[in-house]
Protein backbone atom coordinates (compact mmCIF):
# COMPACT_ATOMS: atom_id res chain seq x y z
CA UNK A 1 0.00 0.00 0.00
CA UNK A 2 3.04 1.98 0.70
CA UNK A 3 4.49 1.69 -2.88
CA UNK A 4 1.03 2.27 -4.10
CA UNK A 5 0.64 5.50 -2.43
CA UNK A 6 4.51 6.79 -3.13
CA UNK A 7 4.20 5.97 -6.54
CA UNK A 8 0.40 7.77 -6.95
CA UNK A 9 2.01 10.78 -5.52
CA UNK A 10 4.58 10.74 -7.89
CA UNK A 11 2.72 10.49 -10.72
CA UNK A 12 0.60 13.39 -9.65
CA UNK A 13 3.11 15.63 -8.73
CA UNK A 14 4.96 14.76 -12.05
CA UNK A 15 2.10 15.15 -14.43
CA UNK A 16 -0.16 18.26 -12.81
CA UNK A 17 2.24 20.85 -15.35
CA UNK A 18 0.18 18.40 -17.76
CA UNK A 19 -3.20 19.32 -17.12
CA UNK A 20 -2.45 22.99 -15.57
CA UNK A 21 -0.84 23.92 -19.12
CA UNK A 22 -3.65 22.92 -20.85
CA UNK A 23 -6.09 24.38 -19.01
CA UNK A 24 -4.44 27.30 -19.52
CA UNK A 25 -3.96 26.97 -23.33
CA UNK A 26 -7.75 25.88 -23.54
CA UNK A 27 -10.13 27.55 -20.80
CA UNK A 28 -7.93 31.16 -20.68
CA UNK A 29 -6.82 31.43 -24.30
CA UNK A 30 -9.46 29.04 -26.52
CA UNK A 31 -6.29 27.35 -27.76
CA UNK A 32 -6.85 23.53 -27.34
CA UNK A 33 -3.83 22.26 -27.72
CA UNK A 34 -3.34 18.99 -29.17
CA UNK A 35 0.37 19.08 -29.08
CA UNK A 36 1.19 18.11 -25.46
CA UNK A 37 1.71 14.38 -25.22
CA UNK A 38 4.53 15.81 -27.50
CA UNK A 39 5.52 19.15 -25.89
CA UNK A 40 5.80 16.63 -22.98
CA UNK A 41 8.47 14.33 -24.54
CA UNK A 42 10.37 17.52 -25.63
CA UNK A 43 11.49 18.49 -22.01
CA UNK A 44 12.40 15.31 -21.16
CA UNK A 45 14.64 15.42 -24.47
CA UNK A 46 15.69 18.55 -22.94
CA UNK A 47 16.48 17.21 -19.60
CA UNK A 48 18.61 14.32 -21.14
CA UNK A 49 20.60 16.60 -23.00
CA UNK A 50 21.34 19.12 -20.32
CA UNK A 51 22.26 15.87 -17.92
CA UNK A 52 24.54 14.06 -20.73
CA UNK A 53 26.09 17.53 -21.58
CA UNK A 54 27.18 18.23 -18.21
CA UNK A 55 24.96 21.77 -18.25
CA UNK A 56 23.64 21.53 -15.39
CA UNK A 57 20.13 22.79 -13.90
CA UNK A 58 20.60 26.35 -14.85
CA UNK A 59 21.04 25.82 -18.04
CA UNK A 60 18.39 23.53 -18.34
CA UNK A 61 15.63 26.05 -17.01
CA UNK A 62 16.97 28.80 -19.24
CA UNK A 63 16.55 26.82 -22.00
CA UNK A 64 13.05 25.33 -21.37
CA UNK A 65 12.25 29.35 -20.61
CA UNK A 66 13.60 30.50 -24.06
CA UNK A 67 12.07 27.42 -25.93
CA UNK A 68 8.52 28.04 -24.14
CA UNK A 69 8.84 31.79 -25.43
CA UNK A 70 9.84 31.06 -28.85
CA UNK A 71 7.29 28.31 -29.76
CA UNK A 72 4.45 30.97 -27.88
CA UNK A 73 5.33 33.44 -30.47
CA UNK A 74 5.26 31.52 -33.06
CA UNK A 75 2.06 30.10 -32.41
CA UNK A 76 0.00 32.93 -32.00
CA UNK A 77 1.78 34.93 -34.72
CA UNK A 78 0.30 31.72 -36.65
CA UNK A 79 -3.18 32.18 -35.01
CA UNK A 80 -3.93 35.76 -35.06
CA UNK A 81 -1.86 36.95 -38.45
CA UNK A 82 -2.51 33.98 -40.29
CA UNK A 83 -5.77 32.91 -39.29
CA UNK A 84 -4.82 29.43 -38.84
CA UNK A 85 -6.80 27.70 -36.44
CA UNK A 86 -5.56 26.40 -32.92
CA UNK A 87 -6.23 22.48 -33.56
CA UNK A 88 -4.39 22.54 -37.26
CA UNK A 89 -1.56 24.66 -35.45
CA UNK A 90 -1.51 22.09 -32.43
CA UNK A 91 -1.53 19.01 -34.83
CA UNK A 92 1.40 20.20 -37.21
CA UNK A 93 3.14 21.15 -33.95
CA UNK A 94 2.60 17.36 -32.23
CA UNK A 95 4.92 16.10 -35.27
CA UNK A 96 7.27 19.16 -35.56
CA UNK A 97 8.07 18.09 -31.42
CA UNK A 98 8.03 14.45 -32.57
CA UNK A 99 10.70 14.78 -35.46
CA UNK A 100 12.83 17.13 -32.84
CA UNK A 101 12.76 15.08 -30.03
CA UNK A 102 13.90 11.79 -32.49
CA UNK A 103 16.86 14.33 -34.13
CA UNK A 104 17.97 15.23 -30.57
CA UNK A 105 18.16 12.00 -29.12
CA UNK A 106 19.62 10.75 -31.83
CA UNK A 107 17.07 7.22 -31.73
CA UNK A 108 13.86 6.54 -29.80
CA UNK A 109 15.15 6.62 -26.40
CA UNK A 110 18.34 7.74 -24.03
CA UNK A 111 19.38 6.27 -20.90
CA UNK A 112 20.69 9.15 -18.69
CA UNK A 113 20.37 7.50 -15.06
CA UNK A 114 24.33 6.81 -15.52
CA UNK A 115 25.01 10.59 -15.48
CA UNK A 116 22.63 11.66 -12.80
CA UNK A 117 20.68 8.45 -10.86
CA UNK A 118 16.88 8.42 -10.56
CA UNK A 119 15.30 9.73 -7.40
CA UNK A 120 13.17 7.61 -5.00
CA UNK A 121 9.38 8.13 -5.96
CA UNK A 122 8.76 9.92 -1.90
CA UNK A 123 11.60 12.59 -3.39
CA UNK A 124 10.16 12.87 -6.92
CA UNK A 125 6.96 13.24 -5.08
CA UNK A 126 7.48 15.85 -2.82
CA UNK A 127 10.33 17.76 -4.90
CA UNK A 128 7.49 18.01 -7.81
CA UNK A 129 4.83 19.08 -5.65
CA UNK A 130 6.72 21.77 -3.85
CA UNK A 131 8.13 23.10 -7.26
CA UNK A 132 4.29 23.20 -9.14
CA UNK A 133 3.15 24.41 -5.78
CA UNK A 134 5.12 27.66 -6.45
CA UNK A 135 4.84 28.13 -9.95
CA UNK A 136 0.92 27.69 -8.97
CA UNK A 137 1.36 30.20 -6.13
CA UNK A 138 3.73 32.80 -9.15
CA UNK A 139 0.93 32.52 -11.51
CA UNK A 140 -1.85 33.03 -8.99
CA UNK A 141 -0.22 36.15 -8.03
CA UNK A 142 0.59 36.95 -11.59
CA UNK A 143 -3.15 36.83 -12.45
CA UNK A 144 -4.28 39.58 -10.76
CA UNK A 145 -1.98 42.08 -11.97
CA UNK A 146 -2.62 44.34 -15.05
CA UNK A 147 -0.09 42.08 -17.44
CA UNK A 148 -2.02 38.75 -15.97
CA UNK A 149 -5.83 40.16 -17.00
CA UNK A 150 -4.15 41.43 -19.88
CA UNK A 151 -3.40 37.53 -21.05
CA UNK A 152 -6.88 36.75 -19.74
CA UNK A 153 -8.72 39.17 -21.65
CA UNK A 154 -6.78 38.58 -24.71
CA UNK A 155 -7.83 34.95 -24.63
CA UNK A 156 -11.18 35.00 -23.83
CA UNK A 157 -12.70 37.95 -23.60
CA UNK A 158 -12.49 39.78 -27.39
CA UNK A 159 -14.57 42.44 -26.75
CA UNK A 160 -12.93 43.61 -23.53
CA UNK A 161 -9.11 43.53 -25.51
CA UNK A 162 -10.42 45.41 -28.26
CA UNK A 163 -12.11 47.74 -26.03
CA UNK A 164 -8.34 48.17 -24.49
CA UNK A 165 -6.66 47.87 -27.53
CA UNK A 166 -4.75 44.86 -26.62
CA UNK A 167 -2.43 43.28 -29.01
CA UNK A 168 -3.76 39.94 -29.42
CA UNK A 169 -0.68 38.17 -30.81
CA UNK A 170 1.62 39.83 -27.97
CA UNK A 171 -0.48 38.64 -24.82
CA UNK A 172 -2.14 35.22 -26.20
CA UNK A 173 2.21 34.44 -27.26
CA UNK A 174 3.21 35.15 -23.12
CA UNK A 175 0.43 33.26 -22.07
CA UNK A 176 0.83 30.06 -24.38
CA UNK A 177 4.65 30.26 -23.49
CA UNK A 178 3.30 29.48 -19.64
CA UNK A 179 1.15 26.59 -20.67
CA UNK A 180 3.91 25.48 -23.09
CA UNK A 181 6.26 25.66 -20.01
CA UNK A 182 4.25 24.11 -17.86
CA UNK A 183 4.06 21.25 -20.06
CA UNK A 184 7.68 20.74 -20.44
CA UNK A 185 8.71 20.98 -16.82
CA UNK A 186 6.63 17.65 -16.35
CA UNK A 187 8.14 15.91 -19.04
CA UNK A 188 11.70 16.93 -17.60
CA UNK A 189 10.66 15.79 -14.00
CA UNK A 190 9.57 12.58 -15.61
CA UNK A 191 12.70 11.89 -17.60
CA UNK A 192 14.43 12.76 -14.18
CA UNK A 193 12.85 10.42 -12.02
CA UNK A 194 12.80 7.52 -14.87
CA UNK A 195 16.79 8.12 -15.64
CA UNK A 196 15.90 7.61 -19.33
CA UNK A 197 14.02 9.05 -21.92
CA UNK A 198 11.69 7.94 -24.75
CA UNK A 199 9.44 9.55 -27.54
CA UNK A 200 6.92 7.42 -26.57
CA UNK A 201 6.28 8.53 -22.77
CA UNK A 202 3.63 11.27 -23.87
CA UNK A 203 1.29 8.73 -25.10
CA UNK A 204 -2.16 8.67 -23.76
CA UNK A 205 -1.38 11.59 -21.44
CA UNK A 206 -3.72 13.78 -24.26
CA UNK A 207 -6.29 12.23 -23.13
CA UNK A 208 -5.82 12.02 -19.37
CA UNK A 209 -5.16 15.89 -19.40
CA UNK A 210 -8.61 16.86 -21.18
CA UNK A 211 -10.15 14.29 -18.39
CA UNK A 212 -9.07 16.15 -15.66
CA UNK A 213 -9.67 19.82 -17.48
CA UNK A 214 -12.89 18.48 -18.41
CA UNK A 215 -13.91 17.72 -14.86
CA UNK A 216 -12.77 20.84 -13.71
CA UNK A 217 -14.63 22.90 -16.21
CA UNK A 218 -17.62 20.76 -14.92
CA UNK A 219 -16.55 21.85 -11.49
CA UNK A 220 -15.91 25.59 -12.05
CA UNK A 221 -16.84 27.67 -14.70
CA UNK A 222 -15.19 30.91 -13.70
CA UNK A 223 -11.36 31.72 -14.62
CA UNK A 224 -9.67 31.97 -11.19
CA UNK A 225 -6.24 30.61 -11.01
CA UNK A 226 -6.02 29.41 -7.51
CA UNK A 227 -9.03 27.18 -7.47
CA UNK A 228 -8.99 25.55 -10.65
CA UNK A 229 -4.88 24.70 -9.53
CA UNK A 230 -6.35 23.10 -6.84
CA UNK A 231 -9.28 21.26 -8.40
CA UNK A 232 -6.85 20.02 -11.34
CA UNK A 233 -4.20 18.87 -8.73
CA UNK A 234 -7.19 16.93 -6.76
CA UNK A 235 -8.85 15.68 -9.61
CA UNK A 236 -5.90 14.13 -11.11
CA UNK A 237 -5.00 12.39 -8.47
CA UNK A 238 -8.13 11.11 -8.12
CA UNK A 239 -8.09 10.03 -11.79
CA UNK A 240 -4.56 8.54 -11.77
CA UNK A 241 -5.54 6.50 -8.53
CA UNK A 242 -8.50 5.33 -10.14
CA UNK A 243 -6.48 4.17 -13.10
CA UNK A 244 -4.16 2.40 -10.93
CA UNK A 245 -6.62 0.94 -8.74
CA UNK A 246 -7.73 -1.06 -11.76
CA UNK A 247 -4.26 -1.91 -13.10
CA UNK A 248 -3.77 -3.41 -9.13
CA UNK A 249 -7.70 -5.47 -9.73
CA UNK A 250 -6.10 -7.35 -12.96
CA UNK A 251 -6.97 -4.86 -15.79
CA UNK A 252 -4.74 -5.57 -18.66
CA UNK A 253 -2.68 -2.90 -19.61
CA UNK A 254 -3.61 -2.76 -23.18
CA UNK A 255 -6.96 -1.80 -21.73
CA UNK A 256 -5.86 1.08 -19.97
CA UNK A 257 -6.63 4.11 -22.96
CA UNK A 258 -10.02 2.58 -23.67
CA UNK A 259 -10.90 2.70 -20.09
CA UNK A 260 -9.65 6.15 -20.30
CA UNK A 261 -11.79 6.96 -22.91
CA UNK A 262 -14.64 5.63 -20.92
CA UNK A 263 -14.63 7.36 -18.30
CA UNK A 264 -14.59 10.60 -20.10
CA UNK A 265 -17.30 9.44 -22.10
CA UNK A 266 -19.48 8.86 -18.50
CA UNK A 267 -18.45 12.35 -17.30
CA UNK A 268 -20.36 13.92 -19.80
CA UNK A 269 -23.51 11.61 -19.68
CA UNK A 270 -23.50 12.01 -15.80
CA UNK A 271 -23.67 15.69 -16.12
CA UNK A 272 -26.43 16.09 -17.92
CA UNK A 273 -27.21 19.84 -16.83
CA UNK A 274 -23.76 20.99 -17.87
CA UNK A 275 -22.96 18.31 -20.77
CA UNK A 276 -23.85 21.80 -23.66
CA UNK A 277 -20.84 23.72 -21.52
CA UNK A 278 -18.58 21.15 -20.35
CA UNK A 279 -16.52 21.75 -23.94
CA UNK A 280 -17.17 25.20 -24.38
CA UNK A 281 -14.46 27.39 -24.19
Amino acid sequence: MTTFLLSLLSDASIYLGLPLGLWISFRVLAYPDLSVEYLFVLGGVGYALAVTSGWGLPVLVVGLVLASALLGAVCSLIRNRFGVHPVLISLAFAYIYYSVSLALLGGPSRYVGASAPPPSDAFAAVFAAALFGFILVVLVLLARTNAGLKVIAAGSNADLAARHQLTPIVWQGIGLAVSFFLVMVSGALYAWRAGNVDVSYGNGLLLISIFVVVVTRAANTRINMAKNGLLLATFLLGYLGLLQASLLFGLPPQWLRGVSATFLLLLVLVVPKRRGRLLVI
